[in-house]
């Protein structure tokens, strides 16, 4: 998880720092890199690091590494930093990715994601990952499982 942090130093964004990777899940190779920021070639300007003008402009980390990837993703393990919107849960499905690692810090229940998500959100982000037998993990910095 301390390479997802690192990643996420990357980002541009002032105020959240979101960083993913995505790993071979029988190597723990990674395969792909992500961190939440500006599509290329998007000029970085202050008033778009503003909400709610930013949530127009800025990519997730998540869905970055997806498009960053080279190689199929069946089967690999996604590692995030913060929980998933449900944008970035509908593309980690779609690229049939099967394990999700999140840091505890920012996980399902921490009072990061229930103040940026709705209840209705963060149960629809759950139904969806459970549905699509996405095995959830959440992880603290030194990788052990919580």
């Amino acid at each position: 998880m301390g390479l997802a942090v690192h990643v996420g130093g990357f980002s541009e964004d002032t105020s959240t720092k979101v960083g993913c990777y995505i790993a071979n899940h029988e190597t723990n190779r990674p395969v792909s890199f992500g961190y939440n920021g500006l599509p290329s070639g998007v000029l970085d300007k202050p008033s778009r690091h503003e909400r709610p003008q930013k949530y127009f402009y800025f990519e997730h980390a998540e869905r970055n590494a997806i498009y960053n990837s080279d190689t199929k993703l069946d089967n690999m393990s996604i590692f995030v930093t913060h929980t998933p919107c449900t944008d970035c849960v509908r593309a980690i499905i779609q690229n049939r990715i099967s394990y999700l690692y999140v840091l505890h810090a920012n996980g399902f229940e921490s009072k990061w994601a229930k103040e940026r998500y709705p209840l209705e959100q963060l149960e629809a982000i759950i139904f969806m990952l459970r549905e699509a037998k996405i095995s959830i993990y959440e992880i603290n910095l030194t990788g052990a499982l919580v």
